[in-house]
């Protein structure tokens, strides 16, 4: 039977085993200071109104500009993008979908993102060295990190944002593993409180 485990290898991060793999972990959450807004599983969307299954987690409560940490070390292999634009050229781009990308505090300005980016907003991508694709969406610019960099555990990937389709500042947390999207949150040991207060998207 496999069994799980964890050690304290150093301050602020963890070594957990399931027997198959060990990997060093953030003791915390990837943000600071930061709790859970909206968590993994069925949700209707705040921005669509649609029932869907929200493939990740949302950390929240917490200002703009903070830091987004590294919860897993690895090298990172995608990174998405994007702009702030005027209504005009959002208009003539996104056209009636302009306003799901519309800036919370400042309704004059619209996320254009390339490819994936418009949805995610400026996001980092890394494979982790527990084998496990780790996404951290809607950071408020352009990551410090380059594809192929490594990465340790508790490096700054960014800072929250509300970049892409957001409906203010958070950081929202995709794990997938064998290409389905998993739960993060058992993933992560932290002492951050779920909280039942406004979802962020």
């Amino acid at each position: 039977m496999l069994g799980l485990f964890l050690v304290v290898v150093s301050v602020g991060a963890w070594l957990m085993s399931d027997d198959s793999r060990a990997v060093v972990i953030l003791d915390g959450p990837p943000v600071p200071g930061a709790r859970v807004t909206s968590p993994f599983g069925m949700r209707v969307h705040p921005i669509t109104r649609q029932t869907h299954r929200h493939n990740g987690t949302d950390f929240g409560g917490v200002p703009e500009g903070t830091a987004v940490l590294a919860v897993v070390g690895g090298v990172v292999r995608r990174i998405d993008g994007g702009r702030w634009v005027g209504e005009a050229e959002a208009q003539a781009v996104l056209g009636e979908r302009a306003d799901q990308y519309r800036h919370r505090d400042d309704p004059g300005r619209y996320w254009l993102g390339s490819g994936k980016g418009q949805a995610n907003g400026h996001a980092v991508h890394l494979v982790g060295t527990d084998g496990r694709w780790w996404a951290y969406l809607h950071l408020q610019g352009p990551p410090p990190v380059q594809v192929g960099q490594r990465i340790e555990v508790g490096d700054v990937l960014g800072q929250v944002g509300q970049t892409g389709r957001s409906t203010g500042p958070h950081l929202h947390l995709s794990v997938f593993e064998s290409g389905q999207a998993v739960d993060p949150w058992p993933l992560i040991r932290s002492h951050t409180t779920r909280d039942p207060g406004p979802v962020l998207g």
